[in-house]
C-alpha cells in the first residue's frame, strides 16, 4: 500500500464529497493500527494531545522526553513495556497512516489527500506487527487506554482470529463505557456466520462491521471483502490511481471501516447533544449511521448462480451522508 496521492473518497454516491459539516474537532478517534507517521502534514494538526505527567508511575518508558510535549499514542507491542509516540515499523508501514488519512486528513495540506472529518483528533494506537502470542495482550490493552482516555470511536481496521476472553472482555468494556466500536469485517471472502474473528463478529450492540464495496460495482461488495448477516454496512473499500480515474491501487475494508469512523465522528459532533461517552449515546451514533444508509440490490448477471452474489446485513446497506450536507 501507498501512501501517497491516497484519494479519501474515490465514491461520490456515499455523500462524503459533498458534506457540508467536516469539523468533528471535539471527538477523538483512536486507531488501533501499525502507528501512523507523525511527520504527515495532512495528520499533524489532529494528533490527540496527551501529556506525559498522565502516565506517571503507569509503567509508560519514553516519556521523559516528552515531559513538555505532545504525546499522540502509545506502542503496546511489547508486552509490559508500552512506550509512546509510536511509529510504523515492519509489516505494513503505511497501513495506520493510511486509515488515519481517510478518517481525519486535512485537505489542501498534501495533494490528494482528503479525510471525511477535517478536525478530528486521533490517538494512536500500536498493536502490530507483535508477535502472535501477544496479540490478546496488545490489544486488549490498546482498547482499555482508548477507553480510559476519551476516545469515543476507537477504529479497528484489522479482523483477528482469536477466542481471547481478554480481547472479548476489553471490547464489552468499551460498550459499558460508551464507546463505538468501527470495526473490519475482514478479506477473506468468507461469511461470518461461522467465524470468530475479532472485534467483527462480536455482535455487542456498539460495534459496526464494515465490508468494502466495490469499485466498479457500487451495489457489489468487493471479491474478498467478507460477507453476510454480520456486517452490518458497506463503504468504499478501493481508492483511485488519479483524479477522475476509478482503479484501485488499494482494495480493503481496512479503508472502509476508516470511512465509517470518519462518518461517525461527524455524527457524533454535529447530531448528538453532549459530547459525552454512554451507551445511550454510541448507540444513537450508531443507529443514525445505519437509519440513513442506502440500501442496494446487488444485481445478478445471466447466467450467475444466485447464491454467488454476496449479502450482507439487513437489506445490503451502504454509507450514505447526505443527510450532512
Amino acid at each position: 500500500m501507498v501512501f501517497s496521492g491516497i484519494q479519501c473518497f474515490p465514491h461520490d454516491y456515499t455523500g462524503v464529497s459533498r458534506l457540508g459539516v467536516r469539523d468533528a474537532s471535539d471527538v477523538l478517534v483512536a486507531v488501533v493500527d501499525c502507528g501512523l507517521d507523525p511527520t504527515s502534514n495532512a495528520l499533524k494538526a489532529n494528533l490527540w494531545k496527551g501529556r506525559s505527567d498522565s502516565f506517571v508511575e503507569k509503567g509508560y518508558i519514553g516519556f521523559n522526553e516528552h515531559l513538555t510535549g505532545q504525546i499522540y499514542g502509545i506502542d503496546f507491542t511489547e508486552p509490559g513495556s508500552p512506550s509512546v509516540n509510536p511509529v510504523p515499523t515492519t509489516g505494513e508501514p503505511t497501513h495506520g497512516t493510511s486509515v488515519a488519512s481517510i478518517i481525519g486528513a486535512r485537505p489542501g495540506v498534501e495533494r490528494g489527500h482528503e479525510g471525511v472529518a477535517h478536525s478530528v483528533q486521533i490517538m494512536s494506537l500500536k498493536v502490530f506487527p507483535a508477535k502472535i502470542e501477544h496479540y490478546a495482550s496488545s490489544v486488549s490493552r490498546a482498547i482499555t487506554f482508548a477507553v480510559d482516555h476519551g476516545a469515543q470511536v476507537i477504529n479497528c481496521s484489522f479482523f483477528l482470529y482469536s477466542h481471547s476472553s481478554k480481547i472479548r472482555d476489553a471490547f464489552q468494556y468499551a460498550f459499558e463505557q460508551g464507546v463505538l466500536v468501527v470495526a473490519a469485517a475482514g478479506n477473506e471472502d468468507a461469511d461470518l456466520v461461522d467465524s470468530d474473528g475479532l472485534p467483527g463478529t462480536l455482535g455487542l450492540p456498539n460495534v459496526l462491521t464494515i465490508g468494502a464495496i466495490d469499485h466498479a460495482l457500487p451495489d457489489h461488495l468487493v471479491d474478498k471483502s467478507n460477507f453476510g448477516k454480520k456486517v452490518d454496512l458497506a463503504a468504499p473499500g478501493g481508492k483511485p490511481a488519479k483524479s477522475g480515474e476509478i482503479q484501485p491501487t488499494a482494495v480493503s475494508t481496512s479503508f472502509a471501516t476508516a470511512y465509517v469512523s470518519g462518518a461517525c465522528a461527524l455524527v457524533w459532533q454535529h447530531m448528538i447533544s453532549g459530547l459525552g461517552s454512554s451507551k445511550e449515546t454510541a448507540l444513537e451514533v450508531r443507529e443514525t449511521v445505519l437509519e440513513h444508509a442506502r440500501c442496494v440490490s446487488p444485481s445478478i448477471a445471466t447466467g450467475v448462480d444466485v447464491q454467488k452474489v454476496k449479502q450482507w446485513g439487513e437489506g445490503n446497506r451502504v454509507l450514505d451522508l447526505g443527510f450532512l450536507a
